[in-house]
């Protein structure tokens, strides 16, 4: 049976020597220069991939099509099926992406042979969990037309608004998602664009949970027009939010429910300006201008969330490649994604033509459920007016605080530090440093006698 409309441009995997890809349409032959149009694919059950990291890019098997959701928040998708039972993703510690030289670049080379999806699947393990979902035109279920059109020109213009007065911020070199830095970079800043990705959420302080639940810098910039900017995105797209919500609501009522209790317990006083209504559910998101992703899995995210992606823009390229399913969806404007990003590798491959902007919401784990931690002590700087002095800001470690105070050994570093960071050190002399220190751990036992039941576990002398 040829394939449906639905089906048709998602096919089985053929290996590369058997396959070409012709007016979207997958045909075969022995003889690249004699081919016939394929009418019936055979189902390859067995045939994997080896990836860069040593584990394999399942073939999906075809087991036709599904009617998913409800209402006018309903798809009609082909339905992939993983060999493997979801616990190979949900139970044991989450497998880290390779980081090896060169591994960013085979994910890439072995991506040029997977399929490319353009209607509407789901992904679904071996005892039928759901891993990804991609709805063509999700974004726009239950709109007419005419709101179509206006509720993307208000998502595009809120985005290049904020963009104009607050350029996203780009990640830094040593980020391992973001590999050919510096070439993205200088490839956008060539032709006067922006780059870079703006993290507008609520989040744990990483390696500071003591501190509790905050507003990402990012979402709090300095300066009123920046701020306003960032309102004004929020408000913009908080129809995307609630379209978002509504597809995880059917698609998963459990997770739905669990994401939207959380979130409306933080609720408007904590959230601030990032608050999207009584409908919204993620307290997470991300905007990426023009940023091509290297391959990641994201482990802090909440590890069953459903991590969903849209975007916006005239652009061609920019696939998101799932390597363990061994596809690449073509996401264009008003598509969405719903993934378990916490557990399967992604990719973001480079825009080859025009601008794209990527809106990526989620809820971190430790904000879907937080942890338990004891308040840390820490150790405050005994320099009056000090930064240092106040709580955000104590110092993690005896040998921290001797640093602070009489700056860093060695003459090089010494004089750079001198040089460049005068705010972080203040240079006193070792007889100084010694009475400083003195002090400190003076107050520190006082602080300690009176808050026993404190955790000091991280206070060391190093």
């Amino acid at each position: 049976m040829a394939p449906s409309k639905n089906t048709k441009p998602v096919q089985n995997r053929l290996p590369s020597f058997f396959k070409i890809v012709k007016d979207s349409r997958v045909v075969k032959s022995t003889d690249a220069s004699k081919t016939q149009t394929q009418t019936k694919l055979p189902r390859l059950r067995q045939l994997t991939l080896l990836s860069f990291t040593g584990q394999t890019a399942q073939i999906l098997r075809d087991d036709g099509e599904e009617t998913l959701g409800s209402g006018e928040y309903k798809a009609v998708c082909s339905v992939k099926t993983f060999p493997k039972n979801s616990s190979a993703f949900f139970e044991g510690p989450i497998k880290e992406v390779s980081k090896e030289e060169g591994a960013a670049e085979t994910y890439r080379r072995e991506a040029e042979d997977y399929p490319v999806v353009h209607e509407s699947i789901v992904v679904k393990c071996k005892d039928g969990t759901p891993m990804l979902y991609f709805i063509k035109g999700g974004m726009f279920a239950g709109l007419d037309l005419n709101k179509q059109q206006e509720s993307t020109k208000t998502s595009v213009a809120a985005i290049q608004a904020l963009t104009k007065v607050y350029p996203p911020i780009p990640p830094k070199p040593d980020d391992s998602r973001v590999d050919q830095h510096e070439a993205q970079k200088e490839k956008w800043r060539a032709m006067g664009k922006e780059w870079g990705r703006l993290h507008l959420m609520y989040h744990y302080g990483i390696g500071r949970p003591d501190l509790g639940p905050m507003l990402h810098k990012h979402a709090n910039p300095a300066g009123e027009k920046r701020l306003n900017a960032v309102k004004s995105l929020m408000e913009a797209t908080t129809w995307e939010h609630n379209q978002v919500a509504k597809w995880i609501s059917v698609l998963d009522p459990r997770k739905y429910e669990q994401l939207h209790k959380r979130y409306q317990e933080i609720g408007p006083d904590t959230l601030k300006h990032l608050y999207q209504g009584p409908e919204a559910c993620h307290s997470g998101l991300v905007v990426l201008v023009n940023m091509a992703v290297g391959p990641h899995k994201d482990p802090n995210d909440a590890r069953d969330n459903w991590t969903t992606t849209n975007c916006w823009g005239d652009f061609k390229g920019g696939h998101i490649v799932f390597p363990e399913l061994g596809i690449k969806i073509a996401q264009m404007p008003g598509d969405l994604i719903m993934s378990h990003a916490a557990v399967l590798t992604h990719f973001l491959e480079e825009v080859q033509e025009g601008e794209r902007f990527c809106n990526v919401r989620f809820t971190k784990k430790n904000v879907l459920q937080p942890p338990t931690v004891k308040p840390r002590l820490g150790i405050p700087c005994p320099v009056s007016d000090c930064p240092r002095s106040q709580p955000a800001k104590y110092l993690p470690s005896w040998g921290g605080l001797r640093t602070h105070l009489g700056g860093p050994t060695g003459q090089k570093k010494r004089l750079a530090a001198i040089k460049a960071a005068r705010g972080t050190y203040h240079f006193l002399d070792e007889e100084a440093t010694a009475n400083m220190m003195s002090q400190a751990e003076a107050a520190f036992k006082e602080a300690k006698t009176e808050n026993a039941d404190i955790e000091m576990s991280d206070i060391s002398d190093e």
